[in-house]
Formats: structure tokens, C-alpha cells, sequence
């Protein structure tokens, strides 16, 4: 959450997280754009999706497996990224286990309100 002393600093380790099968996301959300903390165990999958935002995909540790339609597959590892246009499908496999950062703009709508409902869960309002 925000930290009280200075709203514009947040710890994204200490949003509520929305609790996947293979997977811990927490997102932090302001109007025009969304920070997700991911942390995803190994063969973790996305099927192929898009969505209307586009995405960038930051790896901290571990790597992940990249199919985007008309491109070759790729693997990103630490420090590098994968970038998701809007509205072009796409399918991600998490290959070993791994912290990243998901950046959506405009903000992923179905995120948000998976992350309110994971708040109001935990009493926060």
C-alpha cells in the first residue's frame, strides 16, 4: 500500500495479491496506468490472449517463454524486457521460477477489480 508518511511511495510487495493457481499478482493501479509484481512458479501458463492495453513485461529473475502472433518465439530473462502490443495475441510459459513486473497502459480494468476484490477481502477500503 502507499506508505502513510508519503502516498507517492509505494512498497509493491505489500499490496494484497490476487492469488492465481501458479501464480501471486499484485497490482497498484492510478488512472492511466497499472505496476504489476508477479511472482510465478515454473511452468506457469498464460494460454494465447489480448487485451486492449498494451504491456511490457520486465523480468527481475527467472525466464519466461514468449510467443506473440507473427513473431518467432523468444525467452526473456533478468533485465530484459517483452514488449505486448495492444490487441495482439499472445502466450506466455514461465520456464523456471520468476519475479517480474508487468506495466500495462491504459490500466488493465479486469486486474483492478480483481485487486479491489482481493482488498475488500482483507478489510482494506
Amino acid at each position: 500500500m502507499a506508505n502513510d508518511e508519503n502516498p507517492f511511495h509505494v512498497d509493491l510487495r505489500s499490496l494484497p495479491a490476487v492469488t492465481l493457481p501458479t501464480a501471486v499478482i499484485r497490482p497498484f493501479t492510478t488512472d492511466d496506468v497499472q505496476v504489476v509484481f508477479v511472482e510465478a512458479g515454473a511452468g506457469t501458463q498464460l494460454p494465447a490472449h489480448s487485451h486492449p492495453e498494451e504491456q511490457l513485461t520486465f523480468v527481475i529473475s527467472g525466464r519466461i517463454r514468449v510467443e506473440i502472433e507473427g513473431q518467432a518465439p523468444f525467452e526473456i530473462g533478468p533485465h530484459e524486457l517483452a514488449h505486448f502490443p495492444a490487441n495482439i495475441p499472445h502466450h506466455v510459459e514461465v520456464m523456471e521460477d520468476t519475479v517480474s513486473y508487468d506495466v500495462f497502459s491504459p490500466a488493465n480494468q479486469e486486474l483492478a477489480r480483481r485487486a479491489r476484490d482481493a482488498q475488500a477481502d482483507l478489510g482494506y477500503r
